[in-house]
């Protein structure tokens, strides 16, 4: 799924990877860098479906890869 990015407007989020941008994947889980601000913790499942990941970027203030750019 590739949407508008909510940080970026020029970016289409790549919400077909595992994983916010970044963060590491180990054992089924994303692990956020150690510079990342904790707001929401500092692991999240891999698992999560497009859905959840937009609604955990836009909570968390954590982006999602770009899948590429829009031209305008």
């Amino acid at each position: 799924m590739g949407v508008s990015g909510i940080f970026n407007t020029e970016c289409v989020t790549d919400y077909s990877e595992a994983c916010p941008d970044r963060y590491m994947l180990k054992g089924g889980f994303c692990q956020a860098p150690s510079d990342v601000p904790g707001r929401c913790g500092f692991t999240l499942s891999s698992k999560y479906n497009a859905r959840e990941k937009v609604a955990y970027a836009e909570a968390c203030l954590t982006p999602w890869p770009c899948g590429g750019i829009i031209v305008g």
